[in-house]
């Protein structure tokens, strides 16, 4: 008889156990599409209220935000707090020098007026952005120096105008009644924007009176080319007409004009290309003559031309930018009456990319 085999246990395998992240997102999963077949379908007028909803929301965790930078209040600052005697006992004259070096020292201030937000820096400079701007927390040592510092700033303030808004303050920042576009001894407008390739101009094509043109007709350069400010251009415009607090506080405008894809706009419709002839309409700057102290216009074009897509003929890009310069030349003699006019031009090639046609202008009168 042969020995009986002794059979060895089975080996159990251990059965399989997903991780509990996977568990929880396979629960959830099952909740949303129970909850999905329970709850009936949104209709528009359902999703047209939730979006009003969360509209709602969102201006007031905005205006939450607006009330949380305060403005400065003089009447409960300490006068004398935190000053140095012997600061405080040096000339005025001294004491706007030291506020000068210091100003010059900042990039710039971000300042809230008529519910949006300006740059303002002091003399002329790039503008700042909310990452670069100084919040020049050394004016609330006291009340002395808030009152002369912001008295020093506003000699040489700049107050910067442009299409784009420079964005919401910190709730660390704040707001200094002192300074105002009012009150700032010039303004700058910009015009134009290199990141998103704005163009500051409308423009369409016309024909010169008693041209006609038949089909299959080749243009013989008699087509003219109209340019004038959109809303977008007009709106910083009226703020600075607007801002007037005191009518000889302000001494000088500038304004630069930043024209990036001029290629695009030669060759706009792909018909009418290089008119002979452009006009541009820059009449709403005339209203800036509301600030009867001005004693200076200056303008600043800059053309930025591609070579991979320059224009045929550079001579119509000659042709558009001294028809602009031509016309801020008239702006710039109706606001500075009895200024003299002064024009530069130069070409700078930045890189093999492309190269910047700079030209600048100046109407100006010696101070009073």
């Amino acid at each position: 008889m042969a020995p009986k085999t002794r059979l060895s246990k089975p080996t159990l395998l251990p059965s399989y156990s997903p991780p509990r992240s996977t568990r929880k997102e396979v629960s959830i999963l099952r909740k949303r599409k129970s909850d999905a077949l329970d709850e009936p379908e949104k209709t528009l007028p359902d999703m047209a209220d939730t979006f009003r909803k969360r509209l709602v929301a969102t201006k007031r965790f905005n205006n939450s935000n607006l009330r949380k930078q305060p403005t400065i209040d003089l009447d409960s600052m300490d006068p004398i707090a935190a000053t140095s005697p012997f600061f405080e006992k040096l000339p005025r004259e001294i004491r706007d020098k030291i506020y000068g070096l210091v100003w010059d020292d900042t990039h710039g201030i971000i300042q809230r007026y008529e519910r949006k937000y300006y740059a303002v820096t002091y003399g002329h400079r790039d503008p700042p952005n909310r990452r670069t701007a100084s919040k020049a927390p050394w004016l609330l040592t006291s009340k002395q120096l808030l009152l002369e510092g912001c008295s020093a700033f506003v000699k040489q303030g700049v107050w910067h105008f442009s299409p784009h808004e420079v964005g919401p303050l910190e709730p660390s920042q704040y707001i200094f009644p002192l300074i105002t576009p009012g009150m700032v001894r010039a303004h700058h407008l910009h015009l134009g924007s290199e990141s998103d390739g704005y163009y500051p101009f409308c423009g369409r094509y016309s024909y010169q009176e008693g041209y006609e043109k038949h089909e299959g007709e080749v243009d013989d350069g008699t087509a003219q080319q109209y340019h004038w400010l959109p809303k977008a251009s007009i709106t910083p415009i009226n703020a600075m007409a607007a801002s007037m607090e005191f009518s000889t506080t302000v001494k000088e405008v500038k304004v630069d004009i930043k024209v990036y894809n001029i290629a695009m706009q030669l060759e706009y419709g792909g018909v009418l290309q290089y008119p002979n002839a452009y006009e541009f309409d820059l009449s709403q700057l005339e209203r800036l003559a509301v600030h009867r102290g001005l004693q200076s216009f200056k303008a600043k074009l800059v053309v930025r031309v591609t070579p991979g897509r320059r224009p045929a003929s550079i001579s119509d890009t000659d042709t558009m930018k001294l028809a602009l310069m031509d016309e801020l030349e008239r702006i710039g003699t109706l606001l500075v009456e009895g200024g003299s006019v002064v024009r530069v031009n130069s070409l700078n090639p930045n890189n093999s990319n492309w190269q910047n046609w700079d030209m600048s202008l100046s109407v100006g009168r010696p101070a009073e």
